[in-house]
């Protein structure tokens, strides 16, 4: 292979053989293993796997255990490392419903100021708290941000803490960092586009054919002017650009 491939991984998959209390005490959330199989006509042993990184990609080997020579390749982007578990709570404006199952958008901003453009959707429980799994190194993240999807993005500083048994937190509730209402468009801006919405849906209820949980920004199963009110408290106004 060109520029020198460098084997990553030794060829004894031990890793994968721990106990999941082992791997709990050593802080790690999970793991994942991207396999191919591949069927050889030959008996037993079974094939050796091999790992090369090059040029940002992973080549995998799988060589026949008769040592001929003979070889199977699998160039791509494989998943062959351990997630990064991140935990966190999420405050939605004067939300008087239960916010179990509502969704976020997560995005990862590094160290440098650059933004990860993969998005990370964890669910919120009954207490506005979440997990969510990252590639990103927590030693390279300056901060996530998140927002639902009738809600302002909102930006939280990392917390990492020094026991390396705790996972990194983002906290995204009080009265500088909450996700703010009034984004029925999820455009992450507040404006008529949004009061459209809301107008097209007052007066419903969950149940009627006008209702939208789009304008419904306080979660209570209908569209009233306690919704407008939020509308109104944050129109003409943006979220953080991620």
């Amino acid at each position: 292979m060109p520029h020198g491939p460098i084997r990553v991984l030794l060829s004894s998959l031990s890793l994968l053989l721990l106990p999941s209390t082992v791997l709990a005490q050593a802080g790690i959330s999970h793991f994942e293993f991207s396999t191919t199989v591949v069927d050889y006509p030959a008996a037993l042993p079974l094939s050796t796997v091999h790992l090369q990184g090059s040029l940002g990609q992973t080549m995998v080997t799988a060589e026949r255990p008769t040592n001929t020579g003979q070889s199977l390749a699998f160039l791509g982007y494989w998943e062959t490392g351990v997630r990064y578990r991140y935990v966190g709570r999420a405050e939605l404006e004067d939300y008087r419903g239960n916010p179990t199952g509502r969704m976020l958008n997560l995005r990862f901003r590094n160290v440098d100021g650059e933004i990860n453009d993969v998005v990370i959707t964890p669910i919120l429980n009954a207490t506005g708290s979440f997990v969510a799994d990252s590639w990103m190194n927590p030693a390279r993240v300056a901060g996530v941000s998140a927002k639902t999807s009738n809600s302002l993005r909102s930006f939280s500083g990392l917390t990492v803490p020094p026991n390396p048994l705790q996972y990194p937190s983002v906290d995204f509730t009080g009265l500088a960092n909450l996700l703010r209402a009034g984004d029925a468009t999820d455009d992450n801006t507040v404006d008529l586009l949004d009061l459209d919405a809301f107008i097209a849906a007052f007066d419903a209820c969950s149940g009627d054919a006008s209702y939208s949980t789009a304008p419904d920004f306080d979660g209570d199963g209908c569209v009233t002017n306690l919704d407008l009110d939020l509308l109104i408290r944050n129109f003409d106004q943006s979220g953080v650009v991620d």
